[in-house]
């Protein structure tokens, strides 16, 4: 009976201990994602510093992506993988950005961004890649339509209108709305 008693004891206070151990490597990564985050934030105020600023952003994704993959169902985790959207945009890796937003769409549903990140799907299959693929912008432009019916009226009207028309690349829908304003 002592056995299985110093068995129990020891299982709850191992299981405690790594428990602590979690929480402070969670709370670690989140702290070197903010330390990466204000370096590239000075970095970027640096003109001449390019080079450093593309390599340090490449580093701060390279955290947020390990954040993400250690703890996938933390809240934080969405945030992570916005923010590895908005600096693979940034960084033209359009392949990247679109990956991970698709990965934010499908894994983090009441993610508070989520129709901006749905936003940069249509952006990115509308303007960064070729050949355009008009069945991926349909899709986003469908769910953000759907998941958006409180919106201004104007953004609904305009998204709706990108849908009826999104045959017609955006560069000449534009061209055509500069002609009707003349």
């Amino acid at each position: 009976m002592k056995f299985l008693l110093t068995v129990f004891i020891l299982t709850i206070l191992l299981f405690s201990c790594a428990q602590d151990v979690n929480v402070t490597s969670k709370e670690k990564v989140k702290n070197e994602i903010s330390d990466q985050e204000k370096h590239v934030s000075k970095l970027s105020k640096d003109l001449e510093k390019r080079k450093e600023t593309v390599l340090a952003k490449g580093e701060l994704v390279d955290v947020l992506l390990s954040f993400h993959q250690k703890y996938p169902k933390d809240d934080y985790s969405a945030n992570c993988l916005s923010k590895v959207v908005m600096l693979s945009t940034g960084l033209d890796d359009v392949d990247m950005a679109t990956a991970y937003a698709d990965t934010l769409i499908d894994k983090y549903p009441k993610f508070v961004d989520r129709s901006q990140i749905i936003e940069i799907q249509i952006v990115a299959y509308e303007i960064s890649i070729t050949p355009r693929d008009t069945e991926k912008i349909k899709k986003y432009l469908n769910l953000w339509l759907k998941e958006n019916t409180k919106a201004n009226k104007e953004k609904i009207s305009e998204m709706k209108y990108h849908l009826e028309n999104v045959e017609t690349p955006l560069i000449d829908r534009l061209g055509e709305n500069m002609v009707d304003l003349n």
